[in-house]
């Protein structure tokens, strides 16, 4: 088996990067439910000061979709997508330990070269035909 090169796989890994933009996506759906959630609290905060009411965190707040949440859903909900990017996190570990990095295919057709990078970890599924991949296409 070959030397385990878990640069290779962070960097070129079609699997890995794939996995790495979905926690990407996630965090940024945290960012923007957080977002939500302190805009409305502060705008509660001031309507309410304005009108000479105090605001209480217990209020229905109004998240970027217009539905209606409780405080403490919005933080069950960031709590669930953490636990999924936890998931995601751990499964990509699990696949860089012990490979040796992707392996890159190369072939010329029709005055093209392409260059195909697969995911060679040895707890990679074998029986399945759908994963993401590299493909480099260049002029000869």
């Amino acid at each position: 088996m070959s030397e385990c090169n878990p640069e290779k796989c962070l960097n070129k890994c079609a699997v890995i990067g794939s996995m790495k933009d979905h926690i990407d996506e996630h965090s940024r759906q945290i960012d923007y439910l957080l977002s939500q959630t302190v805009d409305h609290e502060l705008e509660g905060a001031v309507a309410a000061f304005a009108e000479g009411h105090s605001y209480t965190g217990d209020q229905a707040m109004m998240i970027g979709d217009g539905s209606e949440a409780e405080p403490g859903d919005i933080g069950e909900l960031c709590e669930k997508i953490q636990a999924h990017i936890d998931d995601i996190e751990a499964a990509k570990n699990i696949l860089i330990d012990g490979c040796a990095g992707p392996l890159g295919m190369r072939a010329v057709r029709g005055g093209v070269e392409y260059t195909v990078n697969v995911c060679t970890s040895p707890l990679a599924p074998l029986d399945g035909n759908n994963e993401p991949v590299n493909v480099t296409r260049k002029e000869m």
